[in-house]
């Protein structure tokens, strides 16, 4: 049979193999590539869902006379959808904890936020509209400026926006035309297939009989992906035209931990599927039941691990997870829940809040990471804004000036009652906008009275700042080197696209020998040098990165106990062969081959 590709966007494509063989049913099995949200396996059949659609949103003349009925209408939809949250986050608090009950926090503050509500007062009086399309214009708005985000959790709360209005809208509807809710009816062992699905979407689930989700948009930050891991759902996404090409009641198989999808599977590769996905539940079942202890190498070497976190969303620690602390709290998620400038006491109670969640663990706090095409909101139509548009990380912080100092004196306030706070810069460029930086936490430290000293990183993430390390040391408490960025800049990369692989980056030869260089040289002057991103998170990479002399790693907290568990099973001086020969490597075909034979050695470990 021939070979069919079925062209996509971005110059991907789905491969529909003739040449393997049929299934029973004569039907070819058709094998996707796509990028992992939460980990796990799942055999089941497709469930293709169709959002209930509100129909388009049209504008009608109400007249002045309508007015005020139409402003009651949008406050009585805003006061049912409101109360719907509040139940609704109630039952993820019992079901789920803390921080998965937090992601409908935002949506109530959206809908009791007054400059929104008055947006929408002004929009139905000056144009005479229904609240219906004055809700859509306001919410349409904001999401156009979160789409033109470059970091792709700020991007991902456009899903949050399209909930909410997808909740007003429904209560401003008929009771007999606001559908029916048909995730909460599936069949069991279904795979939903989705375009996309939004945080309600995901806790209607019925988590008793769904196995996996397919989408074909959205990423690791969204918060659907973030209920997804927290109720053990495997989630692949970036499967594009999944809904088309997949046809309800079709056999599907989920190995979100390789991301791979594959509809009509052959008996053979069932077979090969179903001994991998038993090995894994028995690997998983053995992790979970290990009580937490220090992750360290087989023979003794201590290794920190921490996790990344975008918001305090995500701080509900599992304490079956080994971590160690915050290794980067990123702190944009406060700009972007504001309409106007977070305040000094905004940013000091978050920060109190985390550092009091983690118990006396360390609180790496990085300041916002706004410029080039990323802005918080209300900063869109500055002209301060535009003075800065080439100006990116730490640069743009010290040129904009007022809100890094407002943050800064919160992180010096919060560091007094909780020490384990530490500040970290973003996107250092070299010694001299790190000295800029320090200087002004001492004169904003003296000015607090404050007492004790507060620790002050630099992410490393551009090559500038790999070949000016030597000058940023002189500054630097610490360094983290982010590898996802770093990739993208090194190998001339957009790891936003769909089928980017910031791990598979990390495997570069070049990116190799750009963490050693940073690590030899944070060695030498006795400075602790930890790696974060993906990379990081990938169990035999993480083996390969102690190999090089990193000590502390940085990464998703659901990704620490299989690391963990790959460190227990090796010693440290085969790591630091395995690494020597990825450093002497000319190819990526030769990383990986080191790569191969770690991974080869935890299989003989748990034999």
């Amino acid at each position: 049979m021939d070979r069919v590709l079925v062209k996509m966007k971005h110059d991907r494509c789905a491969v529909f193999d003739g040449a393997l063989p049929s299934n029973p049913g004569g039907i070819p099995m058709k094998k996707w590539k796509g990028t992992a949200m939460a980990p796990g396996f799942a055999d089941g059949r497709a469930f293709i869902y169709t959002p209930n659609k509100l129909g388009e949103v049209q504008r009608l003349d109400v007249g002045k006379d309508g007015v005020d009925r139409e402003i009651r209408r949008f406050e009585e939809a805003v006061a049912l959808a409101e109360e719907e949250l509040k139940v609704l986050k109630i039952r993820v608090l019992h079901e789920l904890g803390e921080s998965e009950a937090a992601i409908f926090d935002a949506h109530i503050m959206m809908l009791k936020d007054p400059d929104f509500t008055q947006r929408i007062h002004t929009g139905i009086a000056q144009a005479c509209s229904n609240a219906e399309y004055a809700i859509h214009e306001e919410l349409a708005s904001v999401i156009e400026k979160l789409k033109a985000a470059s970091l792709p959790y700020l991007r991902e709360r456009t899903k949050d926006m399209a909930d909410i209005e997808m909740r007003l809208l429904g209560h401003l509807k008929a009771p007999g035309q606001r559908g029916s809710p048909q995730l909460g009816r599936i069949p069991p062992d279904t795979v939903v297939v989705a375009k996309d699905l939004l945080p309600s979407d995901t806790f209607a689930l019925n988590r008793d009989n769904v196995v996996a989700i397919i989408t074909e948009t959205g990423g690791r930050t969204s918060h659907a992906s973030i209920l997804c891991r927290a109720l053990g759902i495997p989630k692949v996404s970036g499967i594009e035209e999944a809904t088309e090409t997949l046809q309800s009641g079709e056999r599907v198989l989920v190995d979100a931990e390789n991301a791979t999808v594959v509809a009509s599977p052959t008996g053979a590769y069932l077979s090969r599927f179903s001994n991998v996905q038993r090995q894994y539940q028995q690997r998983m079942k053995a992790l979970r039941s290990r009580k937490m202890a220090d992750c360290s190498t087989k023979d003794g070497i201590r290794i920190f691990l921490h996790a990344n976190l975008g918001s305090t969303a995500e701080l509900d620690i599992d304490q079956g997870h080994p971590i160690d602390g915050i290794g980067l709290f990123r702190s944009e998620y406060l700009f972007l829940q504001s309409r106007r400038r977070p305040t000094l006491e905004q940013h000091y109670r978050a920060y109190c809040a985390a550092a009091h969640r983690m118990k006396g663990k360390p609180l790496i706090i990085r300041t916002m990471d706004f410029g080039g095409d990323k802005y918080p909101s209300f900063f869109l139509q500055s002209s301060k804004r535009r003075e800065l548009d080439n100006q990116r990380g730490l640069l743009y912080s010290l040129e904009e000036g007022h809100m890094l100092q407002t943050q800064l004196r919160a992180i010096i306030r919060a560091h007094q009652k909780y020490p384990g706070i530490e500040v970290m810069f973003p996107m250092v460029l070299d010694g001299e906008e790190l000295q800029r930086a320090t200087a002004l936490v001492r004169t904003l430290a003296a000015s607090e009275k404050a007492k004790g000293i507060l620790s002050v990183g630099a992410m490393i993430e551009t090559p500038s700042s790999v070949f000016e390390i030597d000058s940023i040391l002189d500054h630097a408490d610490f360094v983290s080197i982010g590898t996802n960025d770093l990739s993208q800049y090194m190998l001339a990369g957009d790891r936003e696209l769909p089928g980017s692989n910031a791990s598979a980056d990390g495997l570069h030869p070049a990116i190799l020998k750009a963490i050693h260089w940073v690590a030899q040289a944070a060695k030498q002057r006795n400075i602790r040098v930890s790696v974060c991103g993906e990379v990081a998170g990938e169990p035999a990479l993480a083996c390969l990165l102690v190999g090089m002399g990193i000590r502390h790693l940085s990464l998703n907290i659901g990704q620490a106990a299989v690391v963990s568990h790959y460190l227990r099973t090796q010693n440290l001086v085969d790591l630091e062969n395995a690494a020597h020969a990825a450093l002497m490597s000319k190819t990526l075909l030769n990383v990986r081959d080191a790569i191969q034979t770690i991974r080869q050695s935890v299989k003989e470990a748990e034999a």
